[in-house]
């Protein structure tokens, strides 16, 4: 099998032998649109949308095509193939991308892969309540989580460009930086991991420590998955156990920071914000011991100062 193809901006098809994938026809690629162009001087890797003519092997398809043409970043291609083929193969089409081979010559590296759609968000944080529900960020959540039981660590699952969505669907992509993981517990203890039982704890205090670095940093990402032990306020960071008004986040954030980006009423609206958000309806899960969350907390920074609140002594 090979891979016949017409470079932007050139008139000659050129043909390419198939180093990785199945046999069959020889595929044509055609209407190709860049996508993607080397974020630095140092990279040759070039992304294109195209259409591909697959014959009866295939038909006719969306694909993205991955296109070196320097040493250094074919054989980054070519590691990622064999990653597709070793490691990936029964999940392509369902969470990661179907492969449809990798292609070598003396000049170039090419990978060609089925089409996942567009990054689903611009940042992480979006995932959660995507489309209005949880249920693509639940799915994409037990992708990644199957990855892990099969040995399979992405590595670089906190850039959302990596999160495609495709007619509702997660895709993970981009396994340039991937690598077989056996010290992951998914692996080495073979957990039977229920995502159900899981995101049960969704709104409850974030663990000390979860079962796998890449897993715990992701959700971590997700921001509203778990409630945060600490906030980093302009610079301090503060256990929100800590954190008993308005006024309190007022006073630590009473820095150069906070005076450099704000007047003393907008801090003071940012710390209500806060205490009305994020402290105040979980209290009780910051507090346990403590029934109820205090009543007579001073909302209006004119009466905090009027009433000597203001200055007292707050420790860095």
């Amino acid at each position: 099998m090979s891979l016949v193809l017409t470079l932007p901006g050139t008139d000659t098809p050129i043909q390419i032998s198939c180093h990785r994938g199945e046999p069959g026809d020889t595929l044509t690629l055609t209407n190709l649109i860049l996508k993607h162009t080397p974020d630095t001087a140092h990279s040759s890797v070039q992304i294109f949308m195209a259409k591909l003519d697959g014959g009866t092997y295939l038909g006719n398809l969306e694909v993205i095509v991955k296109i070196a043409h320097k040493d250094r970043d074919i054989e980054l291609l070519r590691e990622e193939a064999d990653f597709y083929v070793d490691k990936l193969r029964d999940f392509g089409g369902t969470f990661v991308p179907k492969f449809y081979g990798y292609y070598q010559d003396e000049q170039y590296g090419c990978t060609v892969l089925q089409y996942c759609g567009e990054p689903a968000v611009d940042h992480l944080s979006k995932l959660t309540l995507h489309g209005g529900n949880n249920d693509f960020r639940n799915t994409l959540i037990e992708g990644i989580w199957t990855l892990h039981l099969n040995e399979i660590v992405h590595n670089a699952l906190h850039l959302p460009h990596h999160i495609l969505k495709l007619n509702g669907k997660p895709f993970i992509v981009d396994f340039c930086l991937a690598d077989s993981d056996v010290s992951c517990p998914a692996t080495y203890r073979r957990l039977n991991w229920d995502t159900k039982k899981l995101l049960k704890t969704e709104g409850e205090l974030k663990p000390k420590s979860f079962l796998c670095r890449e897993i715990s940093e992701f959700l971590k990402s997700l921001k509203a998955f778990w409630l945060p032990n600490t906030i980093d306020w302009f610079g301090v960071i503060i256990h929100c156990y800590e954190i008993d008004s308005p006024g309190y986040l007022y006073e630590r954030g009473a820095n150069q920071l906070h005076q450099d980006l704000y007047s003393d009423d907008e801090f003071w609206e940012l710390a209500v914000t806060e205490w009305n958000n994020g402290i105040l309806p979980n209290w009780k899960k910051y507090h346990p011991e403590q029934q109820d969350a205090p009543t007579n907390v001073t909302v209006d920074l004119d009466t905090y100062v009027k009433n000597g609140e203001r200055g007292r002594k707050v420790f860095y």
